[in-house]
């Protein structure tokens, strides 16, 4: 029988053994997804924090925020969360850029309100439960800056821990966020 034999056993136990190993690097350095609240707390939070930057910059002077994810608008009740937000907050989809270069960006409904868009690039967990998100802001059609927020989970919530202020870039290549 197999069992009695030494040889058998003892290959039977390096392969276990090799598997338990594969398997517990590979967890190891498995992170788990953010899910859709998870996103949202963080898009808000995020946001937040570039609201209060904005608001304290001196050369801001914008009727809109506009707020994105890669591009898109970001979900309903992320745009409510910031209901009676002065200057308003509105979707990205309501933006349009005005013809030229340097160009304004305004609203769809109203070209005579400029406004600012924000947008969520990237957002990812990294292995120490820290989450890393990429932003842009673009100021008109031809300029924008990134930023780096990391967030860290206190308290059940998301809150900004460190952020990395950009380098503003002028940008001829890039006319549509």
């Amino acid at each position: 029988m197999w069992y009695k034999n030494i040889k058998a056993q003892n290959g039977l136990t390096l392969i276990l053994f090799g598997i338990g190993i594969f398997c517990s690097l590979y967890f190891v350095h498995l992170t788990p997804e953010l899910t859709q609240q998870e996103k949202h707390l963080i898009q808000a939070e995020v946001f937040s924090e570039l609201f209060l930057y904005l608001d304290a910059h001196p050369d801001v002077d914008a009727d809109y925020f506009f707020v994105g994810v890669s591009g898109s608008d970001p979900a309903p009740e992320v745009v409510r969360s910031f209901n009676g937000q002065a200057p308003k907050v509105a979707p990205i989809s309501s933006s349009m850029m005005s013809f030229g270069f340097s160009a304004a960006i305004v609203h769809k409904s109203n070209l005579n309100k400029s406004g600012i868009i924000t947008d969520i690039k990237t957002m990812q967990r990294k292995e120490n439960g820290r989450v890393n998100v990429i932003t842009r802001i673009y100021y008109d059609r031809a300029s924008f800056a990134n930023y780096e927020f990391i967030l860290a989970k206190k308290d059940g919530a998301f809150r900004v821990v460190e952020v990395k202020y950009p380098d503003e870039k002028p940008n001829a290549e890039e006319v549509r966020p």
